[in-house]
């Protein structure tokens, strides 16, 4: 008996039972490539966006980082180990200007920034407290301000450039019997004040406060040659020069 054309049937069902499964998992699979596709488009569409946002960026960086852009601070190195790392722990105060941390202080001197605080206690040199200081990310190695000194507690005090000139000079230098700086006292103080100037003039360019800055040296300088003047009128003896009233 020719059992070929019953082989055949069931080989043709089996094909259509195939053919029926390839068909539903098409249909199943539908949605899923629809997805694929959509996923493909906004791929393509994020590189075109993430593109364009990285033309932005390079452009700002190069205004930013060369020419300055006004209000926007900037992490400008001096090279100066010692000068960058009191860079580090400054502030600005809407009231009274850039402030150097008593942890940037402690740095400078080598010590605990409690101890610092208690000398300058003891030496009658001022600061500031401050809650809620405008703080300037540097990122050259380190974090810009520490919130807390060596020596546990809060670091909530702030000196300003005459206080911190002051400390210094109230302090026993490297050739005193009891040396209380580590290095000579003009070279640390060269370095405080090449760190406020720099932080000044290049790293906070907010535009507004440039400007009080130039409005309070023009001041200072004016008042300091009214001064000198005043000194130069009233000095006694035969020196003494005398201004016509007519």
């Amino acid at each position: 008996m020719d059992t070929s054309p019953v082989r055949a049937q069931i080989e043709g069902e089996r094909q259509a039972r195939d053919l029926a499964r390839r068909r539903d998992a098409l249909v199943a699979m539908g949605p899923m490539v629809e997805r694929g596709q959509d996923l493909i488009s906004s791929r393509k569409g994020l590189d075109e966006r993430l593109g364009e946002l990285g033309g932005a960026m390079n452009v700002v960086q190069l205004v930013a980082g060369e020419s300055g852009l006004p209000g926007i601070p900037r992490a400008v190195a001096t090279g100066n180990p010692r000068v960058d790392n009191l860079l580090r722990h400054m502030v600005v105060d809407a009231d009274r200007g850039v402030l150097l941390r008593d942890r940037g202080l402690a740095d400078l001197l080598g010590k605990q920034a409690k101890h610092v605080n208690r000398d300058a206690e003891e030496k009658k040199v001022d600061h500031a407290e401050l809650n809620q200081p405008i703080e300037i990310t540097l990122d050259h190695g380190s974090s810009a301000s520490s919130t807390r000194p060596q020596g546990g507690g809060p670091s909530n005090r702030f000196y300003a450039s005459d206080q911190v000139g002051a400390f210094l000079e109230k302090s026993a230098g490297p050739d005193d019997p009891q040396p209380y700086l580590p290095a000579p006292r003009e070279e640390l103080k060269a370095a405080v004040a090449a760190a406020f100037e720099h932080f000044e003039t290049r790293v906070d360019t907010n535009p507004f406060r440039q400007r009080a800055r130039r409005l309070g040296k023009a001041q200072a300088a004016n008042q300091a040659k009214a001064e000198g003047a005043r000194l130069l009128t009233s000095w006694p003896g035969p020196y003494r020069v005398f201004t016509s009233t007519h």
